[in-house]
């Protein structure tokens, strides 16, 4: 009896001992279920500051260029100090304090965290790592708005090189008829009534555009001789009239560097728009390096077309700009051209422009005009009947390769003027659409003539779409911003693209007290901390 009242209570004293054990592993658990929810609303909280942040995007600048960027300065002279960082720590604060200053109405808060600290830990703005971030922004915006279709100009302009190499493959393989011709005739016989008759050369349009080539077998001409009154320099003003018309004038043109008016431009027609150009973003950031957007051979492709096609859309160039009425003379109108070449007038970007797309059509008309036939006999005839009295092969030969070359330099000269009026040239002529030979040459240099539109041919536009593609990432993407800042300066003085910000990366820091761990009775409070300290690193893009 004795033992059996020793033993009363010890069936409580257990369940008393399981059932704290129970409630503090039920504690816990809630705990750490608490601790993973309050570290998922930090990360919530910090998430909609940045949202709210990057909503107050700069509007003007997405509506005239389509780029998505946080304006620092919104809109002032000078960047807003710790705007960024104001902005996102009001947006955490209402999202972590929901009762803070409420007296009634408070409610229990199962996940209530007190906002401690904010650090903006990174900045990314458009002009770093050589304007790859501005590029970015407008690739991803063109991804939307370029159509499946447009990819076939791309692919077409990738054909170009493959149709070079394929003339160049048939020059090869047939040897050309410059090798195949017999030159001991033409060394013993040739004299130059055995140039080519004038029937192969092509005869001015009569229902074309004035100054421009019929088709070349359309009809028969004879081009008229040079009169003596055209070259003969009298010191007198109809003298000086004749010889700018005659192929002197053309060459005096070229001397004086007036190439523009040698591709059929008047000097009325040419943008006298000029900037100084020594503060802008180009320069600025003309040292930093630049980053790749993507890896891989055909994305890099991809993505340099489509900030050319970006460049075409939002920018003017040349032909958009030249029917226009002049105005803002002091400010650069040919927009696109400056992308291209970066002087600090208009002048100078569209020679620039012209130029390397006239070194486009020689490199192309050379290998052409190796594939003509009759370009081939007429330089053939004349070169024997110039030089083949010495019987050097190898000195004919040259003089013949430099009469074909100078052809197709003067027709490269006719295909200008016609991409110039808005006309389209096909890349690779055939010996159909040739119009230069030796006969007719200087009189379609002198007369302003210029090669026949074809279907299918690529105009102006489309060539700077090349030069677009193959231009240095670097420049092209700073001297675009360039542009953008001008442009926006006209409306907003303080805008500047190196407040612009593409990326912002912060720190947030929160605190929140115990709740569940309090029920953990058999644990000594010494070893549990009093409150809880997150730590969240969270970044947004646009």
């Amino acid at each position: 009896m004795r033992a059996t009242k020793g033993l009363r209570g010890v069936i409580t004293v257990y369940v008393s001992l399981v059932f704290l054990l129970v409630m503090s592993l039920l504690a816990a658990l809630l705990e750490t279920a608490r601790v993973y929810g309050l570290r998922v609303r930090l990360q919530m909280a910090s998430r909609g500051g940045l949202d709210s942040l990057f909503s107050m995007y700069s509007k003007p600048l997405f509506e005239n260029f389509g780029i998505l960027m946080l304006d620092e300065s919104f809109g002032y002279d000078q960047p807003v100090a710790d705007a960024f960082t104001n902005i996102i720590r009001e947006n955490m604060k209402y999202d972590l304090e929901q009762n803070k200053g409420m007296i009634l109405g408070r409610t229990f808060q199962l996940f209530d965290l007190k906002f401690e600290d904010l650090v903006i830990a990174k900045t990314i703005r458009a002009v770093d790592d050589g304007g790859v971030y501005f590029a970015q922004s407008a690739i991803d915006m063109m991804k939307y708005r370029v159509p499946a279709s447009a990819f076939t100009s791309f692919t077409s302009l990738l054909g170009m090189y493959e149709n070079a190499e394929a003339a160049k493959q048939s020059i090869e393989e047939g040897g050309g008829a410059v090798e195949s011709e017999d030159w001991n005739t033409y060394v013993t016989t040739a004299a130059p009534e055995t140039l080519p008759a004038t029937e192969s050369a092509p005869a001015a349009s009569e229902t074309g555009t004035e100054g421009s080539i019929a088709d070349p077998g359309s009809a028969e001409t004879e081009v008229p001789a040079t009169t003596e009154e055209a070259t003969t320099i009298d010191y007198n003003a109809e003298a000086d009239e004749a010889v700018d018309k005659s192929i002197i004038g053309v060459v005096k043109d070229f001397l004086k560097g007036n190439v523009l008016k040698i591709y059929g431009l008047k000097e009325a027609e040419i943008s006298k728009g000029k900037r100084n150009i020594k503060e802008a973003v180009s320069k600025k950031h003309s040292k930093d390096k630049v980053s790749e957007i993507s890896e891989g051979v055909m994305s890099e492709a991809v993505t340099d077309f489509l900030f050319g096609e970006y460049v075409m859309e939002y920018l003017l160039d040349f032909q958009e700009q030249k029917d226009k009425e002049k105005k803002n003379e002091g400010q650069l109108r040919y927009e696109v051209e400056y992308v291209l070449i970066g002087k600090d007038n208009d002048k100078d970007n569209l020679l620039g422009v012209l130029n390397r797309i006239y070194g486009t059509r020689v490199a192309f008309n050379s290998f052409a005009v190796l594939t003509n036939p009759q370009c081939q006999k007429e330089a053939a005839a004349t070169a024997s009947a110039v030089i083949g009295w010495t019987g050097i092969v190898p000195l004919v030969l040259g003089v013949q390769w430099l009469l074909l070359e100078t052809m197709a330099l003067a027709e490269s000269v006719l295909d200008m003027r016609a991409l110039v009026d808005g006309k389209k040239i096909p890349l690779f002529k055939s010996p159909a659409q040739w119009s230069v030979r030796l006969s007719n040459g200087v009189q379609l240099l002198t007369s302003g003539a210029q090669s026949k539109e074809m279907a299918g041919g690529f105009d102006y536009q489309t060539y700077e779409r090349v030069l677009l593609f193959f231009e240095k990432n670097k420049s092209k993407y700073l001297q675009t911003m360039d542009i953008i800042e001008w442009d926006m300066q006209k409306s907003d003085p303080g805008f500047h693209m190196d407040d612009c910000v593409y990326a912002v990366e912060i720190e947030a820091q929160a605190s929140a007290g115990r709740l569940f761990s309090k029920m953990i009775v058999l644990v000594p409070t010494l070893f549990l901390p009093h409150s809880y300290s997150f730590m969240q690193k969270d970044a947004r893009s646009y």
